[in-house]
């Protein structure tokens, strides 16, 4: 197959980020599945792209001039030496006799497809899979030459690439990007959050979170708490100050968290549950944290 050497150019895209921010990429080794965490979606102007990614791994937009051209490229922690491309390019030629790679076929994304290799496998690395069916227009290129890293990473990878989605009908003018990140069930509601409302008292303070980092520390604060149920818990008995902490999810739905003398917190007006001390703590410096 005949190769082509683009020139990429990072744009400032257009992102909308929808965070709950307590969600991980969980691998559970007894039932083999994953939970995930990043959402990533790129439209375009001839359809729109979709990975799922675990929570160390990073993403860049990638675009050409001409705007038939565009994808999401993935990289584990800051190593952009063996990032991953997903690309949408209109009118690829796709498969091609006579270019001396070996191919193997293969089913990713639901779709048949082929990796395609320069060295017959023997690295057990591909450098090309092309799609057969409905996703013809998007190849993934791998620049991995490192066989340690790729052993390492392969499986993830794939898992990645399985999660790969194409809407034809979801198009925009300019390239964008939707990132929106799942939390598991646990203390919060499960859902997609889109803001965070703190009000304190006494002090009558209150900070609206729109920022993806500061949503990110309040979600997994909350979310990942070590407490038990107290029943006998009566506010007035308390000095303190006095969290409402009002989550406000995809679709409207809200959810409302109490956080009362850095001991006790409860959700939507239901039972008390006792804070481990340091947990409780720690919420002082959450809120200076996402205060700045």
């Amino acid at each position: 197959m005949k190769k082509r050497l683009y020139r990429w150019r990072f744009f400032l895209a257009v992102v909308v980020v929808i965070l709950a921010g307590a969600g991980i990429w969980i691998f559970q080794k007894k039932s083999r599945t994953f939970v995930p965490a990043t959402e990533v979606s790129l439209k375009g102007p001839y359809g729109t792209l979709t990975l799922q990614l675990p929570e160390e791994w990073n993403y860049e937009i990638q675009t050409e001039e001409q705007d038939t051209v565009y994808g999401i490229s993935f990289y584990r922690g800051e190593d952009k030496e063996n990032e991953v491309l997903v690309k949408y390019e209109k009118d690829y030629p796709g498969e091609t006799c006579g270019t001396g790679l070996e191919e193997k076929k293969i089913r990713l994304a639901g779709e048949k497809a082929l990796e395609e290799s320069r060295d017959g496998f023997a690295s057990g690395i591909w450098e090309e899979i092309v799609f057969l069916g409905e996703k013809s227009d998007i190849h993934i290129i791998n620049p991995c030459g490192e066989s340690a890293w790729w052993k390492e990473n392969e499986k993830q990878v794939m898992q990645i690439l399985d999660t790969l989605q194409y809407d034809p009908e979801t198009t925009a003018d300019e390239c964008q990007v939707e990132v929106q990140q799942q939390i598991e069930e646990g203390f919060l509601p499960e859902g997609s959050v889109t803001g965070i409302t703190i009000s304190t008292r006494p002090g009558e303070t209150r900070y609206e979170l729109s920022d993806v980092e500061k949503i990110k520390t309040v979600t997994n604060y909350l979310n990942h708490l070590k407490m038990e149920k107290n029943s006998s818990v009566d506010p007035e008995d308390y000095d303190g100050m006095i969290s409402d902490i009002q989550v406000n999810y995809a679709g409207g739905k809200e959810c409302m968290v109490q956080h009362m003398a850095n001991q006790f917190v409860r959700k939507d007006g239901g039972p008390w549950y006792q804070l481990e001390k340091e947990e409780g703590l720690r919420w002082d410096s959450i809120l200076e944290e996402v205060s700045g």
